[in-house]
């Protein structure tokens, strides 16, 4: 049950906090709007379309001053002294960052990983998270995502003869992930070559 609230409670944040950023833009907008309608012969779309203009237009500015000196420094602010507090907030920025992040992937690898041991044939997808040796023997860290949501699954410890690390980009493993195991061609054609 908390796995599904999870997986859940980021999904549903974004589209409250879209729903909420619209109904907000579009009482602040209103004056124009109802003037748009009302000049176009009252079709409503047109009010919706500036909407979601002020929308975008609001997010890419926010974007611009979020990435220069003072902006960080407003936007650091505010997060410490007042996002702080609301409830889920670190949970679902953290969340989201690790996927919207493009600088530094939470991954260090695709591998396929034998979970039932050696004698299986059955073979996970997994993301390498962490590579630690103990007593002389490699031991890695593993995220299986599940399909079609990769911001849930399992963490899995495995010693590193049940590891075959793929030279597979991570995106394309998501991508694979997200449609199910539609697109896994590439995975398994990396897999076979590393056999050969």
């Amino acid at each position: 049950m908390f796995s599904g609230i999870g997986a859940l409670l980021p999904i549903i944040g974004s589209i409250a906090l879209f729903i909420w950023m619209w109904r907000t833009v579009q009482i602040m907008i209103a004056p124009i709007t109802i003037k748009i309608v009302g000049f176009f012969g009252g079709y409503v779309i047109l009010a919706d379309i500036v909407t979601l203009g002020v929308i975008i237009g609001i997010t890419i500015l926010v974007g611009i001053a979020v990435n220069n000196v003072i902006g960080k420094a407003i936007h650091g602010f505010i997060e410490k002294y007042i996002l702080s507090i609301i409830p889920w907030y670190r949970f679902l920025k953290e969340s989201i960052g690790q996927f919207v992040n493009t600088s530094k992937s939470p991954f260090q690898n695709v591998a396929l990983i034998q979970i039932y041991g050696n004698n299986s044939p059955i073979e996970v997808t997994c993301f390498i998270t962490n590579t630690t040796v103990i007593e002389n023997r490699k031991k890695y860290t593993a995220f299986m995502c599940t399909a079609p949501n990769p911001t849930s699954g399992w963490v899995f410890h495995v010693d590193e003869e049940f590891v075959r690390i793929l030279d597979v980009p991570i995106d394309e493993t998501l991508k694979s992930i997200i449609g199910c195991g539609v697109g896994s061609n590439t995975l398994l054609t990396a897999a076979q070559q590393e056999i050969k």
